[in-house]
């Protein structure tokens, strides 16, 4: 049987990428060490460590890069193999690294207090998530979502703005409606009741044959009526372009357009033929 909640439509705002992540604080310390996780993505702060507060019978058990020499640890940069005699160096993972020598995996630039880690590699944010593979997916299309996107978040799942519609009749679903989610796959409330219901006879023939009416979300009419200002009738790459911004289909964008003109043409004739009879009136029998 279908089991569905009764949700309030998740507000309309930009993805944050950092609320998924683990944080930790920055931390200066001797012999404070932080083993991530191999198998997870953390959002992992450097962490400095004095040099000189090193010991001189520290060990280190799973590093390779530290040799020994004398009484004296020699410690050895990650990254270009020479010893390190800063008086500050990064320690992550039992990995050492100068701080000019701490880069991204991918660009190489180095990286700030603040980096990516997986699979044993550290990354920027700007390459963390251009990779397909780490970032985030939308729950209905598993396309990469891009941090300049609009989502809109249901529980644990993001979807694109136009991703969020009902997976019967299409429907994109607006700011504040109801609707029913299970396993990632969004119903209206029309089409969560015929389910549950277990109306699929007559009530299945009637929402085939009945005509859905789009609603628009205040978001939406605002940019649909901004660009009709400038122009009534764009052309179809304009209206790609303003479909792509709301969320809407070509298609929805389209009529909405088509619609539009013709309250404009009517209230102008309405408003010609007002202003007719008042120069009639004016000038008498």
């Amino acid at each position: 049987p279908f089991i569905g909640d009764y949700l309030s439509s998740a507000s309309l705002s930009t993805s944050d990428y950092g609320s998924d992540c683990s944080t930790l604080p920055i931390e200066r310390s001797g012999n404070r060490e932080f083993s991530p996780s191999d198998d997870s993505s953390m959002y992992v702060s450097s962490i400095l460590r004095l040099a000189s507060e090193v010991p001189t019978d520290y060990a280190f058990n799973t590093d390779e890069n530290i040799a020994m020499k004398h009484e004296n640890v020699i410690v050895i940069c990650t990254q270009c193999q020479q010893q390190i005699q800063d008086k500050f160096f990064l320690s992550v993972d039992g990995r050492h690294w100068h701080e000019n020598c701490f880069q991204c995996t991918t660009c190489e630039n180095p990286l700030s207090s603040k980096c990516f880690y997986k699979d044993m590699k550290f990354y920027c944010k700007t390459c963390y998530f251009s990779c397909r593979e780490f970032g985030p997916k939308c729950a209905s299309c598993e396309r990469l979502i891009q941090s300049t996107d609009w989502v809109r978040r249901a529980r644990n799942y993001v979807y694109h703005l136009a991703c969020f519609a009902c997976n019967q009749c299409k429907r994109q679903l607006s700011t504040g409606e109801e609707y029913a989610l299970q396993e990632g796959n969004l119903l209206c409330k029309q089409h969560f009741l015929e389910l549950v219901e277990g109306d699929s006879g007559v009530s299945s023939q009637k929402a085939k044959t009945k005509r859905v009416r789009t609603t628009f979300a205040d978001d939406q009419l605002s940019v649909l009526q901004t660009y009709f200002n400038r122009d009534s009738n764009p052309d179809g790459a304009d209206l790609e372009k303003i479909a792509t911004m709301t969320g809407l289909s070509k298609r929805v964008t389209q009529v909405w357009f088509q619609n539009s003109r013709a309250r404009q043409k009517k209230w102008h004739q309405k408003s010609e033929g007002d202003n007719e009879d008042s120069q009639r009136s004016s000038v008498g029998p």
